[in-house]
């Protein structure tokens, strides 16, 4: 029985390491690929603050966190901020996240500040 414990204490150690390594290993990649991509499909620059991508909270959904969001218009209204939040928060459903399809369950927005012109 205290062997089967112990096993029982290591596999459940290495899964829970294994919610907190594995988003950490591709934050860097996806916070480029969000500023690239968000840069290409909207007229504006837009800078992101802190990149936060978690499976521990909403498990088995992958959340991800984006502080410090801004984004500045360019051209005729260079130099206008046209958006500014202090977070955006999303929800994705990891099983469709494979399958090559992005689902949103869930999505926050923390003092957004949005200036029409």
């Amino acid at each position: 029985m205290k062997k089967f414990l112990i096993i029982l204490g290591v596999l459940m150690l290495l899964i829970i390491g294994t919610l907190v390594v594995i988003p950490m290993m591709f934050q860097a990649e996806l916070q480029e690929l969000a500023i690239k991509e968000s840069n290409k499909s909207v007229d504006a620059e837009i800078t992101l603050g802190d990149f936060d991508l978690s499976l521990i909270p909403n498990f088995p959904k992958l959340t991800l966190e984006i502080t410090g969001i801004e984004v500045h218009g360019k051209n005729e209204f260079d130099g206008i901020p046209l958006c500014k939040m202090q977070s955006l928060t999303t929800t994705f459903d990891l099983g469709k996240l494979f399958n090559g399809e992005i689902a949103v369950s869930y999505t926050h927005l923390t003092l957004p500040t949005i200036y029409s012109v």
